[in-house]
């Protein structure tokens, strides 16, 4: 679900994306139409014919460097490369970097604690501000990936693990509850892989608990179920910030 912030984020993207590969096509076929000409001799006919030649080879330079830039684009939007060397990262590619793994570990543990727990969300969407300096628009984004992760893993099915290069948040949000069912219900559990980041979210749960219990105010633990209706109303009141932060 693409939220509508992100949807004109997009867009401007896209935009952006056209015009700087329109501008660096003509650069690049003016720049090969003068090195053409170059050494041409006086006579008229002969500069014509050199003129021509050098006009369909900046043609083709054109032409080639708007294929290459389009490419990496479609390439970054597809999550194919981790490196995006031309124009604008996406949202999600962006939040991946600004947080890095181990801080969407503890992104996953604290969303999750939090439903757990039903925690208020206006102090959730606070804190996740102030802890790992996030936008109304990131925020969003990471309880859509979160909540996709969840809902995924609750349907047993390990086929729907979310891709981890594509969606690294909803990819931990699945792999760990996951791990937990399959403690839980006895089902297996050889196809989830282990490292580092299993130990980060147990350890940061652990540790930062009574951190986040002060900090949010939180009620008596509640099911996963009512926390799962209640994420909803997380990301109606982020929403409504971004709003009236406009």
């Amino acid at each position: 679900m693409k939220w509508p912030t992100q949807e004109a984020d997009s867009k401007t993207s896209w935009s952006t994306r056209i015009t700087s590969m329109a501008a660096l096509s003509l650069l690049a076929g003016l720049l090969v139409f003068l090195i053409c000409l170059l050494g041409a001799s006086d006579n008229t006919a002969a500069l014509l014919v050199r003129a021509a030649k050098a006009a369909g080879f900046a043609l083709l330079a054109a032409v080639a460097v708007a294929v290459l830039m389009f490419a990496c684009y479609i390439s970054a939007d597809q999550r194919t490369t981790g490196r995006l060397w031309i124009g604008r990262m996406t949202d999600e590619l962006r939040l991946h970097f600004r947080l890095g793994r181990k801080n969407e570990v503890e992104v996953v543990a604290l969303v999750m604690d939090a439903l757990i727990r039903r925690d208020d969300f206006k102090a959730l969407a606070t804190l996740m501000r102030d802890e790992f300096k996030l936008t109304d628009n990131e925020i969003s984004l990471a309880l859509d990936r979160i909540e996709r992760g969840i809902a995924q893993a609750l349907s047993g099915e390990p086929e729907n693990e979310p891709n981890q290069t594509r969606e690294p948040l909803a990819w931990l949000a699945f792999n760990v509850v996951w791990k937990d069912l399959a403690r839980v219900e006895g089902f297996s559990n050889n196809r989830v892989p282990d490292g580092p980041w299993y130990d980060w979210f147990t350890e940061t749960r652990q540790r930062k608990d009574d951190q986040r219990r002060l900090a949010l105010g939180s009620q008596d633990p509640a099911g996963a179920v009512a926390g799962g209706a209640a994420l909803g109303d997380c990301r109606g009141s982020v929403d409504d910030h971004a709003v009236q932060a406009d």
